[in-house]
């Protein structure tokens, strides 16, 4: 999973008026830690730790109380609703700290191989929620939001691929892709764009062609990718899913099958779902 955070090939675009702290009036977090201190107090009296966040060399044995620590504890997803308290700076992370949470949860989480991976996947993808949402809280925007955006859409493109086997009482294709298309929207429709740093690179152009993939047969998406900057076009990865999306909508799998062989391994999980749509409703095979 380490291959998630590795930066894209290809050049990185400047800056438009990137803003990395909150706009119009929101709320700005202050917590510096993956999870808040009395949310992580709170479940870990309450027995809701996940078995990714149990610290075993604190857990007093004989005893069923389980304990963790601020380098194990994630903040959890829990969906809004009405009569909700608005949450406090000091539960919300700035994007230093989102950042640093989802490079957790893809580098040291994702690769433990003691649990089923349908486990590790429920915890990241419940993880990666809450990080959107404390997104969503603060309207921020710039170049580690997209960042983030970049690696949720990388988990997500990987999992459809690593849990396509599985049954659907453990995993839901459907959910996986809904999570996916909300990451890629953001990242294409994002006015802000990346600046070239030592450390920091998400070339548009990787995420612009997994959006035209993972929406093969919708013309909106060919559109889209059609009103793109002529540079933007122009890019191998764009032009290669352009064609594949066209071959697609004219039938033509035997250029479109010849094509795909061209893709990244991450730009195969994209039409993975389209495989077998065309295998059921295409009489191919």
């Amino acid at each position: 999973m380490h291959c998630l955070l590795k930066k894209g090939e290809g050049g990185a675009q400047r800056a438009r008026g990137a803003c990395p702290l909150g706009e119009g009036g929101a709320q700005r977090g202050t917590c510096q830690l993956m999870c808040p201190e009395t949310e992580r107090l709170r479940r870990e009296e309450q027995g809701q730790l996940s078995i990714f966040e149990i610290d075993n060399s604190s857990t007093t044995s004989g005893t069923r109380r389980y304990c963790t620590s601020a380098s194990l504890a994630v903040k959890e997803y829990v969906r809004s609703g009405a009569g909700q308290d608005v949450p406090r700076p000091q539960d919300l992370r700035p994007p230093p700290t989102l950042k640093n949470t989802i490079q957790y949860l893809i580098r040291d989480v994702s690769s433990r191989a003691d649990s089923p991976w349908h486990l590790v996947y429920d915890f990241v993808d419940n993880r990666i929620r809450a990080i959107r949402q404390d997104i969503t809280y603060q309207q921020l925007a710039g170049v580690e939001i997209l960042y983030i955006y970049a690696l949720a859409s990388r988990f997500y493109l990987y999992s459809c691929y690593r849990l396509s086997s599985v049954s659907m009482e453990k995993f839901d294709p459907k959910l996986n892709r809904d999570q996916l298309q909300q990451c890629l929207l953001k990242l294409v429709k994002m006015d802000a764009v990346i600046v070239p740093t030592l450390d920091l690179e998400i070339p548009l152009e990787e995420f612009e062609s997994y959006f035209l993939l993972a929406n093969l047969g919708s013309t909106e998406a060919v559109m889209h990718t059609l009103e793109l900057p002529k540079e933007t076009r122009q890019h191998p990865k764009v032009r290669l899913a352009l064609a594949i999306s066209f071959h697609f909508l004219d039938n033509n799998f035997i250029r479109f099958f010849r094509l795909t062989r061209r893709l990244s391994p991450l730009g195969r999980c994209a039409i993975l779902p389209h495989l077998t749509f065309i295998r059921r409703h295409r009489n191919i095979w």
